[in-house]
């Protein structure tokens, strides 16, 4: 998938060529029109693939079906402390919903600065968590990678939470985010 999106818009396709990064994120290693962020997530009946153009930096998605199993212990053990008590402020309806909604931003964070679960969850806090564009906290010093972070959530189909960590070395407001079905976007193929 993410060879077609990235052929779609500069190369064939069949020209690009991966690598993998220091934690195994991969990366387009050649041709130079290529070398564009790009980042990859699914879960069980859903494939997200966020492809950036300049000025963005990093890129880094997430996705996670509504139905999976969450739970309050695991929010202790793994968020930084605000973010538990946003979840558990939140009506019992509603917190494995804020759960995954906390997960996926953490998830699309760290897959953006390439460290996966290298980085522990606890170093950095979501705030404005009920927004489509909650704001970071860094609570470990440099995390930021000196760039400016944005972030997006959304539903990218019924059932699923989707969320987009997006870094530039400059702001961006506002962020957009198109989240299109593949298919509409390579023409059914």
């Amino acid at each position: 998938m993410a060879r077609r999106l990235l052929g779609d818009r500069r190369v064939a396709p069949q020209e690009i060529r991966f690598g993998i990064g220091r934690h195994g994120k991969p990366q387009v290693e050649r041709p130079a029109e290529a070398m564009v962020p790009f980042n990859i997530a699914h879960t069980d009946g859903l494939v997200l693939c966020g492809v950036a153009d300049p000025p963005v930096d990093l890129v880094g998605v997430d996705v996670e079906s509504i139905h999976r199993r969450t739970s309050n212990e695991l929010a202790q053990r793994y968020f930084a402390a605000p973010e538990v008590q946003f979840l558990e402020s939140q009506p019992i309806d509603r917190q494995q919903y804020f759960f995954l909604r906390i997960w996926t931003l953490k998830e699309a964070f760290i897959k953006a600065i390439g460290t996966g679960l290298y980085t522990p969850l606890s170093d950095f806090a979501f705030e404005q968590i009920d927004s489509d564009q909650p704001t970071i906290r860094f609570l470990s010093p440099g995390l930021d990678q000196g760039k400016k972070w944005s972030f997006v959530c959304s539903s990218p189909r019924e059932g699923f939470v989707a969320s987009a960590a997006i870094a530039a070395d400059t702001a961006i407001w506002p962020v957009r985010v198109d989240w299109q079905p593949f298919e509409s976007l390579v023409g059914g193929a």
